[in-house]
């Protein structure tokens, strides 16, 4: 049972880094800087959320042409 919500977990955190990527990596980052997680704690989900915040970018670029 332990697996499945560990996967639950990941799996809801991902689709949040893609619906709201800038508010995972604030998150990620006020919690590194308030010592609840260590530096390399959550650096997956935060390369996500990265990731789409390039992809959002990338988009607003195309659209605004």
């Amino acid at each position: 049972m332990g697996n499945f919500y560990r996967r639950k977990s990941v799996a809801e955190a991902i689709e949040q880094a893609k619906d709201d990527p800038d508010l995972v990596v604030e998150l990620i980052q006020k919690l590194r800087e308030s010592g609840e997680i260590e530096p390399d704690d959550l650096k997956h989900i935060e390369e996500i959320a990265r990731k789409w915040i390039k992809i959002n970018q990338a988009n607003l670029k195309k659209k605004r042409r």
